[in-house]
């Protein structure tokens, strides 16, 4: 309130206040919010990269209460952070006695990390037993660092010919953490070659004999 007393009334020089009943109403003295400054919310974008991502926030004034929700109706002063491929909209807002509230929002965009899986490719000379091959190699993309990588690989050749060496359910661990849904994996078949074999020698004996009405013919050893 903005207070009014101890009114003194004059005639010239001569003080007549108590001639009057005096009746004092206040004043109000109102102070309306400023505009701040614009809250600019900054997401982020990226490939998954077992580290902790969030939104910066800029534009913050002196006296700036500055908190963060996921859905508009909880709020928290923690700002919250992301390390599993996903697509997450912050929600923050600035309070402030002596300005208008400000508020914004940004997207926090972990994509997959895309790698390539190619099976082993192998070949022999027919022996009889099969062909087989588990071994695999990373051909495209990278890992995270300390992250390990298993793949299941099966294929046979047993005959001469050739099969696709298959790869497939990747599992990748971060210690004992499986972390495989972080990753876009493709794989591609190798391959398994069987060629033939050299036998033993053939020894072919003719015949060579005077006419004596039998059959003859060529022996084999």
């Amino acid at each position: 309130p903005n207070l009014i007393s101890d009114v003194i009334i004059k005639d010239g020089e001569i003080v007549t206040t108590y001639n009057y009943t005096i009746n004092y109403v206040p004043g109000t003295l109102i102070i309306t919010p400023a505009i701040g400054d614009e809250l600019v919310v900054s997401g982020y974008t990226g490939i998954y990269d077992a580290l902790e991502h969030g939104v910066t926030v800029t534009g913050q004034m002196s006296g700036d209460l500055i908190e963060y929700s996921l859905d508009g109706e909880e709020w928290s002063t923690t700002n919250p952070l992301f390390k599993d491929v996903s697509i997450t909209t912050i929600y923050v807002r600035a309070t402030n006695p002596s300005y208008t509230d400000r508020s914004g929002s940004a997207v926090v965009n972990i994509t997959p990390r895309p790698i390539t899986v190619t099976a082993a490719s192998d070949n022999k000379v027919y022996d009889g037993i099969p062909l087989t091959n588990s071994s695999f190699s990373l051909t495209s993309g990278s890992l995270v660092e300390g992250h390990n990588l298993d793949v299941n690989v099966t294929g046979s050749q047993i005959n001469v010919g050739s099969s696709p060496n298959i790869p497939s359910d990747a599992v990748l661990l971060e210690g004992e953490v499986d972390v495989t849904s972080n990753y876009a994996i493709i794989y591609v078949n190798g391959q398994l070659s069987v060629s033939p074999a050299t036998g033993p020698s053939l020894t072919i004996e003719s015949y060579n004999g005077v006419y004596d009405g039998e059959y003859h013919g060529i022996e084999l050893d």
